[in-house]
């Protein structure tokens, strides 16, 4: 049937040897791809079983206290008590879904990091045999659905299908999704976005007339069921992570550009997709009432405005592209330079790119879509880059401009137009560029990028290493050298933390934190004056800074400064009971 997955596999003739290799019938065979793409995938990431909790894992996982208690799960309401701005309820409200996931693994685990990271990895292979699913449907689709007299060979959608899903697995650019734990809200939101397009796409193949498919008849019970898994998969991706928002959009246009059908029918399949859409913004509407945020909606909040956000955005795009062709220098805490003006020559090129893409393609649609029935596909994929990456990429402003893990699902599209491109050169340039030397030259390549995946994850597995490794990158950014000084800490290497919380006030003189930790180090060094000035420089920054002042009143005591320490401790004092009673 055209809307299943498996298709018979194709009658070849027997295997040639090529060089040292021996290239069998199973070429062209889904479960051997699969079988590929998902062992290269485990072995990309088998160094990451123990890598550590890093940075948002702390907050979301090891100090949250909701998901140690599967009791606010049933009843959220119980969770009120923890409204805090950031954390906690209101992310337990906007990403209940990806919030529960964590509690199982919780329940189950504890905080044992290897489960956690079994789990994000079995998402990471599931995503990869969804890539693969889905990009076949929609090959079957255009073959079948579009009104074309000649549909596309068997092993040309097999092919695209397996060098996207292949690059998909492999590429480096996934490692933060997949390797930084609290990311599983990208990844999980991508699984149940995957499984929503791919069952809408089996349930509309089972009821559009031009298909073959039912004929045009009733949808029938299966129908009916893939259907409503996809719209209970956009509701789940929509709990899961904001990115989801832009689903409807995909199938709308997954329905536009390639399927048939009356105006009517088309309304009745979109409509509970697109009322999916009032989920995110309602929720978060609701969180700002409670008077708590999470981590995206602080874009409210932002510095930035929505015009350089805008600006920023446009070349970091071009430079998400450019870690796809080139993931050389990747970062999990880039300093990327904000752009305040249109008329900055990166901006310009950048906007030029971007729209010099847009155009050619539509053109080229509006153009060739007669005699070029794979630039459907192409549009379909330009398409799903730039509107999955919207979201984070547009002009809504979020504090940290760029993040290796927003690439997860937009990343996807970029690889089925790579894909599509090889399978193009194959066409043209055959028996020099035969079908064989495409999948060695693949797969060689997918081999080298998962040493590179290897390679990349070995930085998470020590906390000062991937610190070091920010630090390296990004010198200028103080949030790098703050956090590398806390590892030190850590360690008990204080000499080298005392460096870096320097080197962190040095960059932002006004980081109270950085101040503070500075003068807990000098104190436990016996350096009693330098601490003082450290605490009282926390304090000239945010004088509510209850802990500070206690410290700094115990630095008093060590100095015999008894009137001066009694002082502190009281102001320390009120400002504990008023933080208790605004509670």
């Amino acid at each position: 049937m055209l809307d299943g997955f498996l298709l018979p596999v194709c009658h070849l003739r027997p295997a040639r040897l090529l060089g040292p290799f021996v290239l069998s019938k199973y070429l062209y065979n889904p479960a051997c791809h699969l079988l590929l793409a998902i062992t290269l995938g485990i072995i990309g990431y088998s160094n990451t079983l123990n890598a550590p909790f890093q940075l948002d894992d702390l907050d979301n996982i090891v100090n949250n206290p909701i998901i140690k208690n599967l009791d606010y799960y049933s009843t959220p309401s119980k969770a009120k008590i923890y409204n805090r701005v950031l954390t906690e309820y209101p992310l337990l409200i906007n990403r209940y879904v990806g919030s529960l996931s964590f509690a199982l693994n919780y329940r189950i685990h504890g905080l044992d990091v290897t489960g956690y990271h079994v789990i994000n990895l079995l998402i990471h292979l599931t995503n990869t045999f969804l890539a693969y699913w889905l990009i076949t449907l929609i090959l079957i689709t255009l073959a079948s659905g579009t009104g074309r007299d000649k549909p596309l060979p068997l092993k040309q959608i097999r092919i695209i299908a397996f060098f996207s899903t292949l690059l998909f697995a492999t590429h480096p650019i996934q490692t933060q999704a997949v390797t930084y734990i609290v990311q599983r809200f990208a990844s999980l939101a991508t699984m149940f976005y995957l499984l929503s397009m791919v069952m809408y796409a089996r349930a509309r193949l089972r009821t559009n007339s031009y298909t073959g498919v039912n004929h045009g008849k009733k949808i029938g019970t299966k129908g009916i069921v893939y259907y409503l898994i996809s719209l209970f998969s956009a509701v789940l991706a929509m709990k899961t992570k904001e990115i989801a928002f832009t689903l409807p959009v995909m199938i709308i246009l997954y329905e536009f550009i390639f399927i048939k059908d009356v105006f009517k029918k088309r309304v009745v399949y979109l409509t509970p997709f697109v009322l999916t859409m009032f989920i995110i913004p309602s929720t978060l509407i609701y969180i700002v009432g409670l008077g708590g945020v999470t981590g995206e909606v602080t874009k409210l909040t932002t510095d930035i405005s929505r015009i350089d956000y805008f600006y920023t955005e446009a070349r970091v795009i071009i430079t998400y592209i450019r870690l796809i062709f080139l993931p050389v220098n990747q970062n999990l805490d880039y300093d990327y330079q904000i752009y305040h003006s249109i008329f900055n020559n990166e901006v310009i090129l950048s906007l030029v790119a971007i729209s010099t893409i847009c155009f050619t393609v539509i053109y080229l649609f509006w153009r060739c879509r007669k005699d070029f029935p794979l630039i459907r596909v192409i549009l379909f994929a330009t398409a799903w880059y730039f509107v999955t990456i919207s979201i984070e990429s547009s002009v809504i402003p979020i504090p940290d401009v760029i993040f290796e893990h927003r690439m997860y699902l937009p990343s996807l599209g970029i690889f089925l137009l790579i894909s599509i491109t090889l399978t193009m050169v194959t066409e043209k340039y055959k028996p020099i560029w035969s079908d064989k030397i495409t999948f060695l030259s693949v797969i060689v390549i997918a081999s080298i990028l998962t040493g590179i995946t290897y390679s990349r994850n070995n930085v998470w597995n020590d906390e000062i290493m991937l610190w070091q490794d920010i630090v390296k990158k990004s010198p200028g950014k103080a949030r790098g050298h703050y956090n590398l000084a806390l590892e030190y800490v850590e360690r008990g290497l204080l000499d080298e933390s005392v460096k870096e919380l320097r080197s962190a006030i040095k960059i932002n003189p006004i980081n109270t934190a950085a101040h503070y930790n500075l003068g807990c180090i000098y104190y436990n060094q016996g350096l009693i004056d330098e601490s003082i000035e450290s605490f009282k420089n926390a304090i000239k920054i945010d004088p509510s800074y209850a802990n500070a002042h206690y410290n700094l009143g115990g630095a008093y005591l060590k100095k015999g400064l008894i009137e001066k320490a009694n002082a502190e401790l009281r102001i320390s004092k009120m400002l504990e009971n008023h933080k208790y009673q605004s509670r």
